[in-house]
C-alpha cells in the first residue's frame, strides 16, 4: 500500500500494463498508435466497484467517442472525409442520462 500511495504522491494515476506489449508491436510494425485508457475506481480506497452497470457502460463508451470524433476531425481537415459531422449527443433514455450525469458528478 506504501508504494501505492507514493506512486499517488508523485502524479502517477493509472498503471497500464496490457497496452505496452500493443504499443511495442504497432511501434515495431510502423504503425502509429495510441492507447486510451479509462479507470474505474481508486485501489487506494478499495477494489470493489460500486456503481451501476448503466453507469459504468457510458464511462468506458466516452473514450471510445472521443478517439472517433478525434479520428474524422483529423480525416477531415485532410479531405479524407466529405462530411464534417463529428457525431453530436442523442439521448436515448433520460433517465439514464440522468444516473450517468449524477454519478459522474460525485465520483471524486
Amino acid at each position: 500500500m506504501e508504494y501505492l500511495e507514493k506512486l499517488k504522491f508523485n502524479g502517477v494515476r493509472n498503471i497500464e500494463m496490457e497496452s505496452l506489449a500493443f504499443a511495442a508491436l504497432t511501434h515495431h510494425a510502423g504503425i502509429k498508435a495510441a492507447v486510451v485508457c479509462v479507470t474505474l475506481l481508486d485501489r487506494l480506497k478499495g477494489d470493489q466497484i460500486h456503481y451501476p452497470k448503466e453507469v459504468l457502460d457510458e464511462w468506458q463508451q466516452r473514450p471510445q467517442k472521443l478517439v472517433c470524433r478525434y479520428i474524422k476531425k483529423y480525416l477531415s481537415k485532410r479531405g479524407l472525409i466529405l462530411n464534417n459531422h463529428c457525431g453530436s449527443v442523442n439521448v436515448k433514455s433520460p433517465r439514464r442520462f440522468k444516473l450517468v450525469q449524477q454519478e459522474s458528478e460525485s465520483y471524486d
